[in-house]
């Protein structure tokens, strides 16, 4: 069976992250021999199959030392495929496969491109022509690619995100939805996810309505990238006094206990690839308000299983809300229940890990 490296930053809490682990295991499972390597000293948050060959790559000191031990390592890495995941991983592994043409090399999309960053640019100019394929995580970003350069276009495959049915369970909604809606979010506290404009409508929100809600937010981490968002967000919510509507709480990986407490989950983001976090909202038979970017349209449907918003207009938002506060338990547990249906046209375990293997294989 073939050997299958898999490359990305690290195995800390985030959408791709989780996928990556997600896929490992899969392929595990069909008999490849599996090596997970990581570039960034955070601790791993989701778990690997045993047999799975785990590399932290000890990479201290500034960028450009970084990027040449990651040269050197895949410049000798004995294996038959790569499948990295991310703009800057993807950069790093194929810049030393265009000196090893032999091996397959499958780069992941994980976000849509809102604007094209130097290291992008770079890919999509010149290192992309090494890939065999590139895989998006969503069909708007697959649709940008392909537009971008015909001559290797055409390698581009979309393969959405899988959720577990299975993990990811619906259970009752809490009861007292009338004398306070309990709103979830799960994401990083990044400009991406719009949490800045989330706060001033929420502050808006609180006069227009007489409906007592609360959200809380999952999401909150120390480490250097993410500790400028979490610092903001409590100045946001004191400078709006919106303490009493928003609570900000440390990034959780088990999110299924967690989102049992709430009536409905929220994903206000400016952009997305396909995302993990309405993926499990809707498995787990939640209604959503969320922002109509990306492919967010195909999991939630407007007026059927949540609300749909314009994520740069502060009145778009504040309406879905609203249209949320409109309903009583029974429409919400009605909107739940759509939600799993939809889910359950969506992810299929073994469509998603043969399409990774259709790709290896061919």
């Amino acid at each position: 069976m073939k050997k299958i490296t898999c490359f990305t930053a690290n195995l800390a809490s985030g959408g791709a992250e989780h996928q990556m682990a997600i896929l490992c295991n899969m392929l595990s499972e069909y008999g490849y021999e599996i090596t997970l390597v990581t570039y960034n000293d955070l601790p791993d948050e989701y778990k690997l199959e045993r047999g799975i060959k785990r590399v932290r790559l000890n990479l201290s000191g500034n960028s450009l030392c970084k990027e040449l031990k990651v040269f050197r390592y895949f410049l000798k890495v004995d294996t038959d495929c790569i499948i990295s995941y991310r703009s800057t991983p993807n950069f790093m592994v194929a810049m030393p496969l265009l000196l090893r043409r032999g091996i397959k090399l499958i780069c992941g999309e994980r976000n849509t491109t809102v604007k094209p960053n130097k290291m992008e640019l770079m890919n999509y100019n010149l290192l992309y022509y090494r890939t065999n394929y590139v895989v998006p995580n969503s069909y708007t970003q697959a649709e940008y690619l392909k537009g971008l350069n015909k001559a290797w276009g055409k390698r581009v495959v979309p393969i959405t995100n899988y959720t577990a049915l299975d993990e990811f369970l619906p259970t009752p909604l809490p009861s007292n939805s009338d004398k306070l809606l309990l709103i979830g979010v799960f994401a990083r506290i990044f400009p991406q996810k719009n949490y800045e404009r989330l706060c001033k409508v929420l502050s808006l929100l609180k006069n227009r309505t007489d409906r007592k809600f609360k959200l809380v937010w999952y999401g909150e981490r120390e480490d250097m990238e993410h500790a400028k968002g979490s610092e903001h967000i409590h100045q946001l919510i004191e400078n709006l006094n919106i303490d009493d509507v928003l609570e900000v709480r440390p990034s959780v990986v088990d999110v299924v206990g967690k989102m049992q407490q709430f009536h409905v989950m929220c994903l206000p983001s400016l952009y997305e690839g396909f995302s993990n976090s309405l993926a499990e909202y809707i498995c787990c038979g939640k209604p959503v308000v969320c922002s109509d970017v990306s492919d967010n349209s195909i999991m939630v449907h407007h007026g059927e299983n949540g609300f749909l918003f314009d994520p740069k207009d502060e009145e778009s938002i504040c309406s879905a809300f609203l249209q949320l506060f409109a309903l009583n338990e029974e429409q919400l547990f009605e909107m739940g229940r759509k939600s799993r249906m939809i889910s359950e046209c969506i992810f299929d375990k073994s469509k998603f890990v043969n399409s990774y293997i259709d790709l290896i294989e061919n």
